[in-house]
């Protein structure tokens, strides 16, 4: 049954449906946008500024308008002491975090931190260098190293922007080289374009509660951290109202954001008093540089189409062959990739397999395609959808992180969909696939027949009861047997009377007789 070509296209437009569903949701700009951290580009009218009023008072407020409020003192507990009493015997670990900021460095730094609490560690230094990147890369980060049992110190060398800025506040020691930048820390949305677009406030106000939470963790200042992504909030010395703040390693210290200045790693074990440890240099291993690679977006993109491509050849032939091992193992890599940088759980698994199952059994066992595969279909795409998000949906939405997960899995069913038209229409005329597909029909005009013919004129004629819904598939009794059958001009209700009006090789055509039967029917 799982070979019937009527039901592997039913699945088959399901599945595109639900692509073409997804792309209108995620306009074409969003299949392309990233969310990530970054300042807002405002734009300003070129407006002459007003006369000034010789009679007005700037630096006293009118009788109408309130007093502004003057900023909250800054309270931060920084700089904390940076000696660790000497370095002879003392092990360090020195990571880097340069470049973008991916979903691939959450788990390479868990292993680090591992790795440095087993070997009794006195610190971890993480050297810092990165524009940004991802949301939901940043927050996995930021809450592995405050889960650090060890102290870790966070070497702006030379600059910690957007997700840098968070990742650095997580740190329990901030420590600076000349000409370190720290902050711009808003989440904006990339579009199809290339321009900056603003996010939903939902999703600003989320990272204002993170940024504020992670400072006050390392008893630094949130109102300081805030004000790296709200550009309503006013630091007159620093980032006056409707600017980010984007802190310079001269006024880190009055921010509370600096513990100590260093411009090269042995200047800072110097600073922290561990000239003479043991420096290991951990290395992103084989398996953490497979992870950040199959959870590319491209290269995960094309593991989802391989993968439905593969199920949707298998529907089309009998047994279980090569197509549908490289469809699985496609799909293994996928949501393999995605639970390893701590996107995809069990839960996308179970909801994956579930879905599997339904398609199973609306193809295999209930006759036609109703809710069952169309249930089946709706729950591999959420999954695979789902594991393409690492935060939680409601900020995932307002982030634009669903947006460009729906996107990315539309792109694949839309893959699908031109692989297996292209493949149906020209697969057949090529050279080195051409004998392997039977194109010729044998037909019983021209004496051709699957069947004995004494098997089919004892067929033809016999009555029966139809066991299943004839739509027009399904089974009857006939004889006593089990039979596969279809119905001729109407669907038959399970139960009714049939009788064999024509067999052609392995197929039994019936027609109603009437009622009556229902007691036969299984």
């Amino acid at each position: 049954m799982l070979s019937s070509p009527s039901r592997a296209r039913w699945v088959f437009v399901v599945c595109l449906c639900a692509g073409l569903a997804g792309m209108l949701v995620s306009h074409p700009e969003s299949h392309a946008a990233r969310i990530k951290f970054g300042p807002l580009e405002v734009e300003t009218d070129d407006v002459a500024p007003a006369e000034e009023d010789p009679a007005a008072t700037p630096d006293a407020p009118s009788e109408t308008e309130e007093a502004p409020t003057p900023p909250p003192e800054l309270k931060s507990e920084s700089p904390k002491p940076l000696d660790f009493g000497g370095g002879e015997g003392k092990i360090v670990y020195h990571a880097h975090l340069t470049d973008v900021v991916d979903l691939g460095i959450a788990p390479f730094l868990e292993r680090v931190i591992a790795d440095a609490e087993d070997a009794g560690a006195a610190v971890l230094v993480v050297e810092i260098d990165t524009p940004g990147g991802r949301v939901d890369a940043a927050v996995q980060i930021k809450d592995v190293l405050l889960e650090s049992k060890i102290p870790t110190i966070a070497f702006i060398n030379k600059q910690a922007i957007s997700a840098g800025a968070l990742i650095a506040l997580a740190h329990d020691y901030i420590v600076w080289s000349t000409g370190g930048t720290m902050g711009a820390a808003t989440p904006i949305q990339m579009g199809g374009g290339g321009g900056a677009e603003p996010v939903e406030e939902k999703m600003v106000s989320y990272m204002r509660g993170v940024m504020s939470a992670t400072a006050e963790a390392k008893g630094r200042d949130g109102f300081v951290a805030t004000a790296m992504v709200d550009d309503t909030i006013d630091l007159p010395e620093f980032a006056p109202e409707g600017q980010l703040l984007t802190s310079t390693f001269t006024q880190a210290e009055a921010l509370g954001l600096l513990d100590g200045r260093a411009d090269s790693f042995e200047e800072l074990l110097a600073t922290c008093n561990l000239t003479g440890a043991e420096v290991i240099e951990p290395e992103v291993n084989w398996a953490e540089k497979i992870a950040r690679f199959l959870t590319h977006p491209i290269v995960s993109s094309l593991l989802m189409t391989i993968g439905m491509l593969g199920i949707l050849m298998e529907l089309y032939s009998p047994g279980f062959g090569i197509t549908g091992i490289i469809g699985l193992l496609s799909l293994l890599l996928f949501f393999g990739g995605h639970m390893i940088v701590h996107i995809a759980g069990i839960e996308e698994i179970a909801l994956f397999l579930l879905g599997i199952v339904l398609i199973i059994v609306e193809v295999a066992v209930i006759p036609g395609f109703g809710f069952v595969g169309v249930a089946g279909a709706l729950a591999i795409a959420v999954s695979m959808i789902l594991a393409l998000v690492g935060i939680r949906v409601d900020i995932a939405w307002a982030s634009g992180l669903l947006v460009r997960a729906l996107g990315q899995f539309s792109i694949a069913v839309v893959l699908t969909a031109v692989t297996m038209i292209l493949g149906v229409r020209f697969l057949p005329s090529v050279g080195p696939v051409r004998g392997l597909i039977l194109t010729s029909s044998l037909r019983k005009e021209d004496g051709f027949i699957a069947t004995d013919p004494k098997i089919s004129d004892a067929l033809l004629g016999l009555t029966g009861v139809a066991l299943t819904d004839l739509r027009p598939g399904g089974k009857a009794r006939l004889d006593g047997k089990k039979v596969d059958v279809a119905a001729y001009g109407e669907f038959i209700t399970r139960g009714e009377q049939v009788k064999v009006i024509e067999v052609d090789g392995p197929s039994v055509t019936v027609e109603r007789l009437g009622d009556g039967g229902g007691d036969d029917a299984e």
